[in-house]
């Protein structure tokens, strides 16, 4: 009788050991669901950063112009033009900045800690001059919500809004050209184009 109990006890034992190894913890199971992988860095301030690699940027880049040229040909000036070539002239980085949507006008306090999630999209749109005569640049600054990518409010006593700032690369791109009847003559200038795109974006909790 005696060895049959210490048998249920030693089973016990052990079912209970296998249970406290296997089960989950909640905290982490919350959190991958809220945040996601992202190419975010953390700095030293608490801001999270986002940098688009140069050869993506550069990519980019260079598909606008040649779409743009592509638009154009033939159709600027009489006879066409042809052995086109492109040259940057002048490069400048705007920023468009402000608030995500979705955020008491006051902003929020955090009395046990944590910060925001930040979502593209669903957000304020925002205009900004690109530093070129005619260019601007548009983007819309997203929202704060229950997932995304995860902002740390840097303390508990304080009110937080979720800012986003956002920083492009614009070109001044010249483009060249000889006529039809001429393809080896010199080359003319024929117009500028402005490409654009995303260089980088940083997300903080600023104090109100």
């Amino acid at each position: 009788m005696k060895k049959i109990v210490l048998t249920i006890l030693l089973c016990s034992v052990s079912f209970v050991m296998v249970g406290s190894l296997t089960t989950p913890t909640v905290g982490a199971v919350e959190e991958s669901s809220n945040s996601v992988a992202s190419d975010y860095v953390t700095k030293e301030d608490g801001t999270i950063e986002m940098i688009v690699p140069e050869d993506e940027v550069e990519q980019d880049l260079q598909k606008q112009v040649e779409d743009y040229i592509s638009s154009k040909t033939g159709l600027t000036r009489s006879p066409t033009w042809v052995n086109l070539t492109q040259k940057v002239i002048e490069t400048k980085y705007p920023v468009a900045s402000g608030y995500a949507g979705n955020q008491p006008t006051k902003g929020t306090k955090f009395p046990s800690g944590g910060g925001f999630y930040w979502s593209s999209g669903g957000g304020p749109n925002v205009s900004v001059s690109a530093g070129f005569a005619g260019i601007s640049i548009s983007t819309n600054l997203g929202k704060s919500g229950t997932s995304g990518n995860f902002v740390n409010a840097p303390n508990k006593t304080q009110y937080f809004k979720l800012h986003v700032s956002e920083k492009y690369k614009v070109q001044k791109v010249a483009v060249y050209g000889a006529p039809y009847t001429n393809p080896n003559g010199p080359k003319q200038f024929l117009y500028y184009t402005y490409p654009k795109t995303l260089y980088s974006r940083t997300l903080s909790a600023k104090a109100q």
